[in-house]
């Protein structure tokens, strides 16, 4: 069982601002890049949408982090679920922009780094360790 009244179950790593911040800005960057070139590149729409959107996740998980290091006192349960919630799904956008990209050039490329992500997440879910909401 984890303790929620404490305050370190939900702060986050601190390398975590810099980790998300460097991966918004490449999202960003990826996102400037396929817009350049929208007609080499195969489901350009589909790849602009998500690549904006993963980089607005990181972008914001970014900021939580950074008010969480800096004023702990004022952050609530409901605001740190917020923050996980974007990182979560900016990491899982990442998982699908990466093959959207890849794509394009090597479709034997693609299907490697599919079978990659799968194991990494496989590896992920069955090592994270089990918190029920149910836990009082």
């Amino acid at each position: 069982m984890v303790d929620k009244s404490d305050k370190s179950y939900w702060s986050f790593n601190p390398q975590l601002p810099t980790v998300t911040g460097f991966l918004g800005a490449l999202t960003f960057t990826a996102l400037i890049l396929i817009m350049q070139f929208p007609s080499e590149i195969q489901f350009s729409e589909i790849l602009i949408s998500i690549t904006a959107t993963v980089s607005f996740l990181f972008i914001m998980a970014t900021l939580g982090g950074a008010i969480d290091q800096r004023n702990s006192h004022l952050i609530t349960d409901q605001f740190m679920g917020v923050v996980s919630v974007c990182y979560v799904l900016g990491i899982f956008g990442m998982f699908a922009i990466l093959p959207l990209l890849l794509f394009s050039f090597s479709v034997i490329g693609t299907i490697v780094l599919i079978i990659i992500e799968i194991i990494t997440l496989i590896f992920y879910f069955r090592h994270s360790p089990k918190v029920s909401l149910n836990d009082s």
